[in-house]
């Protein structure tokens, strides 16, 4: 009989606890979002004046593709490694070969079906784009299991350094071929070599310290895959729902169209993508260490998401309030367009801010399929009121029928949280109401500064310079008066320093 195998023991680790270590994962996956996320703001920033936003319409065309398959390329056995606290070595090893299988499959088919996908969007250009972008599904999963593996045992440190060489190799890959004249393949080639180093870098870690066997047995999946299909059928569906505005902009209004409103939509979600994972990415192992305790995780939920409004919604507020601003400053006046659905889809991300915690913990107490028949439900909802809007409206239409949607959406998951851990509404909005109402004045404090300053300041960028300062101050200062403790609290959290229960 084989012997379970981690890549660390995620239990005990000397005589630190468990908050103690997740107060240090969440440290240097706050630290890596920091610079990740400047280099992707420099990144897009330059690509947009050099590409045109027929470039940036044909990359969210491929988009949709790449995230589709993603969910198939990764069968839901990554989370499921971090879920089953008994992985043996031989079960590991079945379940690395099966993800290099399923890499391959994936990228047969993007080759395959790709002269069917661009005849679908009325654009040829496609045929060559999505095999070559379809090689990150070659490449992900040598490095995948080795990084779920790190995660699992709390090794953010060693994360937190992959994931900032691989933007930093990225982001001067993709701004190399731009300038040298490759136009969206730019943007491809950006990917690819992220992922490569990303994957080489893993790889050459988990081989050393989880080195999977040449062992392929079906039985060693039993259990691994029940959970990983329902994983794969939400995230299809979710990368569906996700991507099923980009499928039908770009299918009715073409790419021209479809640039300025992925541009757009990568804006206001890039707070959420970069901020979440900083707790959710930590959350799930945590969550899963103790589904077993309901109060818990009543009590974990709470306060990642009062952590979400209090790290994420400044930003999102922000780019709604200056969105006339900031918008020509990163990407040039020709994105003119992009300014009032940079406003209407920040509305979408903070109701999507506070839904996204949900699934670390539906996961972790094992209600995968849960979330499979709440993304598919969600998915008939969009699609339908997508087409509907794309055909009466336009963009701004399909915008505002994200944000009814993302509410709608964050409704029904505070009734399924309230039947699974028991979470009522009031003790939930216990925790957010005093970061809603700072966030809430601070937005206000910002609008009416730019209402005065704007006429006074001609400089777009100084504006924004003087705005943004005024943000923080009055973030800081409004912090300062309601709950100076919480403050406290959550530098100590992001410098990885234990934080006493309240």
């Amino acid at each position: 009989m084989t012997s379970p195998i981690e890549a660390k023991p995620p239990l005990s680790r000397g005589s630190e606890s468990l908050t103690v270590r997740a107060a240090r994962g969440v440290k240097w996956t706050t630290a890596a979002m920091i610079v990740v996320s400047v280099l992707q703001f420099a990144q897009i920033a330059t690509l947009a004046r050099i590409l045109s936003p027929a470039d940036f319409g044909l990359m969210a065309m491929i988009t949709v593709v790449i995230a589709f398959g993603a969910a198939y390329a990764d069968m839901g056995l990554s989370n499921a490694v971090i879920y089953r606290q008994d992985a043996t070595r031989d079960q590991l090893s079945s379940l690395y070969w099966l993800n290099v299988l399923a890499g391959l499959c994936v990228f047969g088919a993007i080759v395959a079906l790709s002269p069917a996908i661009a005849d679908f969007y009325r654009e040829p250009r496609l045929v060559r784009l999505l095999p070559l972008a379809g090689l990150i599904f070659v490449i992900t999963p040598f490095g995948q299991q080795f990084q779920m593996l790190l995660q699992k045992s709390l090794r953010f440190r060693l994360l937190g350094v992959v994931d900032i060489c691989g933007a930093m190799v990225g982001a001067a890959t993709a701004i190399t071929c731009a300038l040298a004249g490759l136009g969206v393949v730019s943007l491809i080639a950006g990917q690819l070599a992220n992922t490569g180093l990303r994957v080489a870098i893993l790889a050459a870690v988990g081989w050393r310290t989880s080195r999977p066997r040449l062992r392929f047995r079906w039985r060693d999946t039993h259990g691994y895959v029940s959970f990983g299909l329902y994983q794969m059928g939400e995230r299809s569906i979710n990368q569906l729902t996700a991507n099923l505005d980009y499928l039908i902009i770009g299918r009715v209004l073409g790419p021209a169209v479809l640039g300025p409103y992925a541009l757009a939509y990568q804006l206001v979600v890039l707070p959420i993508q970069k901020l979440n994972p900083v707790l959710t990415r930590v959350a799930f192992p945590v969550f899963a260490l103790r589904q077993e305790d309901m109060g818990a995780l009543r009590r974990g939920y709470c306060r990642v998401s009062g952590l979400l409004v209090f790290g994420v919604y400044p930003f999102i507020v922000g780019l709604v309030v200056l969105a006339p601003v900031v918008v020509p400053v990163l990407y040039g006046d020709r994105w003119a367009a992009a300014v009032p659905l940079v406003q209407i889809l920040g509305c979408m991300a903070l109701f999507k801010a506070l839904s996204n915690p949900s699934g670390s913990v539906i996961l972790a107490i094992g209600r995968a399929n849960v979330g499979f028949w709440l993304t598919l439900g969600v998915a008939l909802l969009a699609a339908v009121s997508f087409m509907l809007a794309v055909s009466h409206g336009g963009v701004i239409v399909v915008a505002w029928a994200w944000v009814g949607i993302a509410a709608l959406a964050l409704s029904i998951i505070m009734l399924i949280l309230r039947r699974l851990i028991g979470l009522t509404l009031r003790e939930y909005f216990s925790t957010l109401r005093r970061p809603l109402a700072v966030v809430l004045l601070m937005g206000v404090i910002v609008g009416v500064s730019y209402r005065i300053l704007g006429p006074l300041i001609p400089s777009a960028l100084v504006l924004l310079v003087v705005l943004v300062s005024l943000g923080v101050l009055a973030y800081l200062a409004l912090w300062r008066l309601a709950d100076r403790s919480y403050v406290r609290d959550v530098l100590h959290a992001l410098m990885g320093r234990k934080v006493e229960a309240q």
